[in-house]
Formats: structure tokens, C-alpha cells, sequence
């Protein structure tokens, strides 16, 4: 499943056999996407980051090691389905609640001390 994962990103074609992107970094280890966004992890670095690309951006940090990307996902979960019991949008349905975001922010920032690390990974899953 991992090989499959990089398929568009590391591995390129239309069918098999697929040929490797020469611009894409062999370290560079997709492990999910969310709408065709990848989620990377650069096996080259100490800790392994944790990057994410949307709407052909270039990559940021969400995460300075893959440790911290689990602990990251804890707190979204967390925040998500224990305090909001899955309901996030505003009154009106049609945005994330900023009281959403803010407690968001506030949980994340027991574990970050970037506000822009924290705000990468806002915009990644949220589309801010």
C-alpha cells in the first residue's frame, strides 16, 4: 500500500510500468492525502518532518518530526470528537466555527511553539 501511495508523486504514468519523477526526492515518503493533497515525510532529516502540499503550493511543515504528527492528529481527534462531538461548522453550516479553530489553536499550541507550523496545519485540513 505504501508503494501505491506514491503513485502520481514518486512513481508517474499512466500504467504500469510506471517511471520515477526525476524531481521528486527519493526520502520524500508520501503516507496520505486528503483530496489528491499529499502528506510527506522527509526520511532524509532528523526526526523525519512531516510536510503537506495543496493546491499545488509548495510543501510547508506540519509536523518537525513524524512523532509530532501523531501527537498533532491526537489533538485534532481530540478537540474534534471529544469537545465538538464532530460538529465544527458555524451556526449557519457553511464554515469551521472559529471557536473551532481557536480552541483548536490553543490545544495545539501545548505542543507547538510555531504559530505558523500551527497555522500550516490548519490551512492543510481546513482550507483556510
Amino acid at each position: 500500500m505504501l508503494y501505491k501511495r506514491q503513485l502520481g508523486f514518486r512513481w508517474v504514468g499512466v500504467k504500469e510500468p510506471y517511471w520515477e519523477d526525476d524531481s521528486w526526492e527519493r526520502a520524500w515518503v508520501v503516507i496520505a492525502d486528503r483530496n489528491e493533497d499529499p502528506i510527506m515525510v522527509d526520511t532524509s532529516k532528523p526526526g523525519s518532518p512531516v510536510l503537506a502540499r495543496y493546491e499545488m503550493n509548495d510543501f510547508t511543515i506540519i509536523a518537525k518530526s513524524l512523532a509530532e504528527f501523531f501527537e498533532v492528529l491526537t489533538i485534532v481527534i481530540e478537540v474534534t470528537y471529544k469537545k465538538y462531538h464532530g460538529e465544527i461548522m458555524n451556526d449557519d453550516g457553511f464554515e469551521i466555527s472559529e471557536k473551532f479553530l481557536d480552541d483548536l489553536r490553543i490545544a495545539l499550541g501545548t505542543i507547538l511553539d510555531d504559530d505558523t507550523q500551527i497555522e500550516n496545519i490548519l490551512d492543510y485540513l481546513y482550507e483556510l
